[in-house]
């Protein structure tokens, strides 16, 4: 029997053996002494069954699955459940063999109500289904994956792992649009980092921050207002922006480009005329300052709680440049999304403008907001101080 795969067919699925066996021709009784014969595999029985080939070439297309016919789940199966987060206006949507599904709002985890738990294989089989075709094989190499994709009238970005009971996910939901920067509370300040010609901009903050949300209303920003080409360069783009006055285009690591630093060297020869980024790495760091340094604006996410860490950490992975590092940089920004008054989350943000002279500078900058007060930084002390003033803060 010849296997091979066809173009849009990739889920299989093989007939019970007793189904092909009720409908093959009766075999010949066996006579007395003879030895039973070998059972016959799932594959081999539906060859059996099939009437004629598939593909009208004389080969046999087998269509199988890695799944049994175990019963979907409840009514609507991961699409009802991201329907059901999304009227919730959660953030995430978690699955875990054997435990009802949750789901993630204001940053607290509850149960979706009269939600039964799903199996292992069922989770594994309704995310599969969404998933990008090379996942199956990612998957069963690494027993880990992540991707973003659109489903269900949302984009999705999907983490899948293993625990001891099977096979998790955690799935992101983000909006069809963006709020208004004035509805998330982002700074005018913040905002001027898409205006500036050039020069290297920062955006950090720590897990489950908002630092994807800031990243997009940035680069939206850049897309409205900036007549040339604006690159976008992550592990995965998880928010998609139209061309408008400019050009937008996404470029995912491993798919579009091998690594982040090449990525903006490509985008530089290209003549970009912004680049949005993560900086991960040395590698990415020196490339963005090069980038900096000719002419690109460069608005760069960095994983780190304060505007100081995040400046000391690009310093010390180019500490052969931070004279360079010092000049391009314009700006940074740190943010915390911390429980608001009356529900949800509020981000405090932390901000420096000139934030270049930290590369410089002694001590962890303390001084350096006092100083640039009335040019508009913000500790982040001093930001949640005025939170906690208005009564915005949940005590």
């Amino acid at each position: 029997v010849k296997v091979a795969p066809r173009p849009g067919v990739w889920a299989v699925q093989i007939e019970p053996a007793n189904a092909a066996a009720a409908a093959a021709p009766a075999a010949p009784a066996a006579p007395a002494g003879t030895p039973a014969a070998a059972p016959v595999s799932a594959v081999a029985a539906a060859a059996n069954v099939a009437s004629a080939p598939a593909g009208g070439d004389g080969d046999l297309m087998i269509e199988r699955t890695a799944y049994d016919s175990t019963p979907r789940p409840a009514a609507g199966g991961l699409a009802g459940l991201v329907q059901l987060a999304r009227e919730g206006h959660a953030s995430d949507l978690l699955l875990v063999p054997d435990c009802a599904p949750m789901v993630r709002v204001a940053g607290e985890l509850a149960p979706i109500a009269g939600k039964d738990a799903w199996l292992s294989d069922v989770i594994e089989r309704e995310v599969m289904q969404i998933g990008p075709p090379e996942l199956r094989l990612h998957w069963s190499e690494k027993k880990a994956a992540s991707f973003v994709t659109s489903a269900f009238g949302v984009r999705l970005r999907v983490v899948m792992g293993r625990d001891l009971r099977g096979t998790t996910a955690t799935i992101r939901l983000h909006p069809a649009s963006l709020s208004t920067p004035e509805n998330l509370g982002i700074p005018m300040t913040v905002l001027t980092f898409a205006d500036a010609p050039s020069g290297l901009a920062l955006i950090c903050g720590g897990a489950n921050a908002g630092v994807t949300t800031t990243r997009a209303v940035l680069t939206e920003r850049l897309a409205q207002r900036r007549r040339g080409l604006v690159v976008s360069i992550a592990a995965h783009n998880e928010l998609l922006h139209q061309s408008q006055r400019g050009m937008v285009i996404h470029r995912d690591v491993d798919d579009q480009i091998s690594s982040v630093a090449d990525g903006i060297a490509w985008a530089v020869r290209e003549s970009a005329s912004a680049i949005v980024t993560t900086l991960p790495d040395r590698g990415a760091t020196e490339a963005a300052i090069a980038a900096a340094a000719a002419g690109v604006l460069v608005i760069a996410e960095v994983n780190a709680t304060s505007v100081a860490l995040a400046v000391g950490k690009l310093a010390a992975w180019v500490d052969g440049q931070r004279s360079m590092l010092a000049s391009v940089l314009r700006g940074a920004v740190c943010q915390q999304l911390m429980p608001r008054q009356s529900g949800g989350r509020i981000a405090a943000f932390e901000l420096l403008p000139a934030a270049g002279a930290l590369v410089v500078s002694e001590g962890d900058g303390h001084e350096l907001f006092a100083a640039q007060k009335s040019h508009g930084a913000v500790s982040m002390r001093d930001a949640l101080s005025e939170l906690a003033q208005r009564g915005e803060l949940r005590k």
